[in-house]
């Protein structure tokens, strides 16, 4: 009777792809399948194991992703061997492709396989190690976010990962036993959890490089280039879910304009911060937009224009991102209502005992950080934050309104709420496998072979042809000038330079990309401009800023993200994709002064 032998995955370097379900060859045999009713191994078959194995004749063993470890697979070989049956060969497959083999009764045919590797059986598990697995793979991928969906009534645990703002669905499969216990010993490697865990109360903590060490006595640790993970985990239907938000250790030297901002915006932003004037300047998007990461770059550049004459003071909850010269303080995390305004009220106490001339707030995501936010502005501090919104003349509105409860004589002052950025991160094209607009034509299998499924090459094509006429459209009536779209590149189809060795594994919408690019609003508000979002006249508020202070205030993040698809940097379908207001008809006949989110009540 063979050896057993079971697929193994090592841990990945650094830009190294994650382990995927086609790496390998499917067996040749056309075995018949030995684990289905009316066989007689079917009657050792415990409903513990029904859905996690099949045995075939040729002692080929299917074994769901991640249950290699399992006690009862362990126990079910044992007994198949007892009973006189080979089991050669184990290989790790995914749950969709063990039913299809099982619905087959067939070995042949797996088309998601992961190749097997000698080496002994062993059903000890590590749910530390698991964990930490999880989050070196994603890392090593270029994920932002892990995602661990933990199912009692599928039997599953799935584990999605955020790379380049998508998703990435099913990374790694689990056992939802294994996975439970993943996500568990993750709460306790954190440093500053609430307690503990618990599958039916919502939970949070920090990972950071200590915690990790230590909650693990050294066994296991962060992956180089991990600074720390923010951790939340939440029961659902039939189960939980856990999510993982990494924090990279920051890289230095990049620049605004290199992280996507126009010179004109960069001028703006360094006019804030330097003129003395103090006040509060928000930074708005969705999660994920770069609002951190430019606030890094922002705050930096105004510590060295002055040259460590002014105080820099940064209160973080949780702690994100370290800024050159800013001394930092963490808000303890919390997410009772009466606790956090205690904590917020203590805060203030000790910001003014730290005699701060720049205050960084991490975000503003309720009344207690809004207020305290607000009360530094008006002392004088410069005040800057980060705030989830879909514009940025939205952003006082809220901030009036019943969700933040701010005093509206304070929020619509011009001198108190100075200054406004709006932020969208978009997919830069790879440099090496984009396709120029003048190949396209000759091309079209490589487009399509990155976008629609659904739609045929000939469409893909007719479909790019349709945006450049708008892109084109756009840049005559509303950037008041035709463009040169000579440089204008799509997405390729993916190659080594932006998804490894394993561009068929990746999804078509995350081929072709090497990277992310910001594309900002930033404005400097006035009397008139406050005036008329108090009154809710959002797209007037927006049609004045844009009409005002020449290219500065003009420049949306539209015009922006438009700029970058005529200089090559970004695909023209994300943009249409991404921004609605390009794709109204109403939008080419509106006055060229107004531009981009001005149009948002037309479309």
């Amino acid at each position: 009777m063979g050896e057993l032998t079971i697929a193994t995955s090592e841990p990945l370097e650094p830009g190294e792809f994650p382990p995927t379900y086609g790496a390998a060859a499917p067996p040749t045999t056309d075995a018949a399948l030995l684990t289905q009713p009316g066989h007689d191994l079917w009657r050792h078959v415990s409903s513990q194991i029904a859905d996690l194995v099949a045995l075939f004749d040729d002692g080929t063993l299917l074994v769901l992703k991640g249950h290699r470890a399992d006690v009862n697979v362990r126990d079910f070989v044992q007994r198949a061997r007892a009973l006189g049956y080979a089991v050669r060969a184990v290989h790790e497959v995914t749950m969709d492709d063990l039913a299809d083999r099982r619905r087959s009764g067939s070995a042949s045919g797996t088309n998601q396989r992961i190749a097997a590797a000698g080496g002994d059986y062993s059903t000890d598990v590590d749910p530390n190690a698991v964990g930490i697995g999880y989050i070196r793979n994603a890392f090593a991928a270029g994920a932002t976010d892990v995602h661990i969906e933990v199912s009692h009534g599928a039997n599953r645990t799935r584990v999605d990962a955020r790379i380049n703002t998508l998703i990435h669905p099913q990374l790694f499969e689990q056992a939802a036993e294994i996975g439970e216990k993943v996500v568990r010993a993750l709460y306790n490697l954190g440093d500053a959890g609430e307690g503990t865990f618990s599958t039916t109360v919502s939970k949070t903590t920090r990972l950071s490089r200590q915690s990790v060490a230590d909650q693990s006595g050294g066994k296991h640790m962060l992956p180089d280039g991990i600074k720390s993970c923010r951790y939340t985990s939440f029961p659902i239907q039939d189960g939980i879910g856990c999510s993982i938000r990494i924090h990279p250790v920051e890289a230095a030297g990049r620049s605004l304009q290199e992280l996507g901002l126009a010179e004109a915006q960069e001028e703006l932003l360094m006019e804030l911060g330097t003129d003395g004037e103090g006040g509060l300047t928000l930074v708005a998007g969705m999660t994920g937009s770069g609002k951190t990461t430019m606030l890094k770059s922002w705050l930096e550049a105004v510590y060295r224009h002055h040259e460590g004459t002014k105080r820099f003071v940064g209160v973080q909850d949780p702690h994100e991102v370290d800024i050159v010269g800013m001394l930092s303080m963490d808000a303890a995390a919390t997410d009772d209502a009466e606790a956090r305004q205690d904590e917020y009220d203590a805060i203030l106490k000790r910001i003014a005992r730290a005699d701060p001339d720049f205050l960084l707030l991490g975000e503003i995501r309720d009344r207690s950080s809004a207020r305290l936010a607000m009360s530094l502005a008006n002392f004088g501090t410069f005040v800057t934050s980060t705030f989830h919104a879909e514009s940025a003349a939205a952003l006082p509105f809220r901030l009036a309104g019943t969700e933040f409860g701010l005093e509206p004589s304070q929020v619509f002052n011009h001198h108190v709420t100075r200054g406004l950025a709006h932020l969208r991160l978009l997919p830069r094209t790879c440099p090496d496998c984009s396709i120029p607009i003048g190949q396209w034509p000759d091309r079209r299998t490589e487009l399509h072979s990155a976008g629609s499924a659904t739609l045929t090459p000939d469409d893909v094509l007719r479909r790019y042809d349709r945006i450049i006429a708008r892109i084109d459209a756009y840049c005559r009536h509303v950037a008041a000038g035709p463009a040169a779209l000579d440089a204008v590149r799509a997405r390729g189809p993916g190659c080594p330079t932006c998804c490894g060795g394993q561009i068929g594994s990746r999804p078509r919408p995350l081929r072709g990309i090497k990277g992310m690019t910001i594309a900002a609003h930033v404005m400097r508000t006035d009397a008139r401009f406050m005036a008329l979002v108090r009154d809710g006249r959002i797209s007037d508020a927006e049609a004045h800023a844009y009409h005002r202070d020449g290219d500065v205030n003009r420049l949306t993040s539209l015009d922006r993200a438009v700029a970058k698809v005529v200089s090559g940097e970004v695909d023209p379908a994300t943009v249409l994709a991404r921004f609605r207001k390009l794709q109204s008809d109403r939008l080419l006949a509106e006055d060229p002064g107004i531009s981009g989110e001005s149009a948002e009540a037309c479309t």
